[in-house]
């Protein structure tokens, strides 16, 4: 099931396995994927294109807190 928080009027969507950003984000969310047991952080441009910052994080937990940091 997908989770989604609302941080600072942004829309954090935190994604299961199998789950896609195309299928589940809007343009101007973040999204968080995970990958080989890691959690990545990419934004969903305004036409859709998709960004993502290089580090992994270890949780989403993790993730979360660094998008709240930035």
């Amino acid at each position: 099931m997908t989770t989604r928080i609302v941080h600072a009027g942004q829309e954090i969507v935190i994604l299961d396995d199998g789950q896609t950003i195309a299928h589940q984000c809007s343009p101007g969310d973040i999204a968080i994927i995970s990958e080989d047991s890691k959690y990545f952080v990419c934004f969903v441009g305004a036409d859709g294109g998709i960004d993502s910052w290089n580090e992994p994080y270890d949780t989403a937990i993790e993730a979360i807190e660094a998008i709240k940091n930035v």
